[in-house]
């Protein structure tokens, strides 16, 4: 019997996935597309479960040091406005040299008005208790927005200098490809970077990063009804992951490699008879 013809890049590797012929593989991959919400929460507790307290814990004493640096700063311009003031109503008998400018009555004023202003917000910092790890927010579900059986990978560079794209070529096809978002656990009225406090101080979720892009996850889902040769798995997935990005999941009714696929840096989640749901 003649070869197969070999039609993608990992077909003329050598790779040839007999798993594709196997009502079983079909079964394992419907029994994924149906109870991915639950193993995507199993996989990604952090990103999809109750918040993690230490993670909470962490923000907790961020924010806190936050506050207590702004008040720190706050109280240092009142001290320099105070001295400003200090300066200007002596000016005529101390005749401070370094004092150049003589302030009227005003700027005294203004000045006062800027104290006030800032005591005000002092007052409201001292009296701010802290963040409770009693009152986090629920968190929203996360949402699966794509869901592709049988997935291309592909391969194309574009020539910097001239823009000129190869053609597209298949290196092959992931069995399952899905993208989630999902939400992050934040604190408002803090401006982390820049130590100052923004706002009214309480926890709250976000869903988008820095760019305003939605946090999601990718995953790039391989079925097997059972692993023949670890080699032949790693390169299949190491050759896709140059590229495609996502985190990798092997799922197989075998679970005798998983932590040999673990510690390669793939995860593993073993397919079981019974429904999830």
């Amino acid at each position: 019997m003649a070869e197969p013809k070999a039609k993608t890049l990992q077909q003329k590797l050598g790779f040839f996935d007999e798993d594709l012929k196997s009502p079983k593989h079909d079964e394992i991959l419907k029994w994924v597309d149906r109870n991915l919400h639950k193993i995507i929460e199993d996989l990604y507790p952090n990103l999809t479960g109750g918040w993690d307290r230490s993670y909470a814990e962490k923000l907790k004493h961020n924010a806190e040091k936050v506050v207590e640096i702004y008040l720190e700063s706050l109280n240092k311009q009142i001290l320099m406005f105070k001295e400003r003031i200090f300066k200007a109503k002596n000016i005529g008998e101390n005749k401070d040299e370094n004092y150049q400018a003589k302030i009227d009555s005003q700027n005294i004023n203004d000045i006062d008005v800027a104290i006030s202003k800032l005591q005000v917000e002092i007052n409201g910092l001292n009296n701010f208790g802290g963040l409770s790890l009693n009152n986090l927010p629920a968190r929203d579900e996360s949402k699966l927005i794509i869901l592709k059986w049988e997935y291309p990978v592909t391969s194309q560079s574009t020539t910097s200098s001239s823009g000129y794209s190869t053609p597209k070529n298949i290196i092959g096809f992931i069995d399952l490809s899905a993208i989630f978002t999902y939400s992050k656990l934040y604190v408002t009225g803090i401006d982390f970077s820049e130590k100052k406090v923004t706002g009214e101080i309480k926890w709250t979720q976000i869903t988008k990063d820095k760019y305003d892009d939605p946090l999601t996850q990718t995953l790039q889902i391989e079925v097997k009804t059972k692993i023949s040769s670890l080699g032949e798995l790693f390169r299949q997935l190491n050759t896709y992951k140059v590229y495609l990005g996502g985190d990798y999941i092997v799922i197989c009714p075998d679970d005798k490699e998983r932590d040999i696929i673990e510690r390669q840096g793939f995860k593993f989640y073993k397919f079981r008879e019974y429904p999830l749901l």
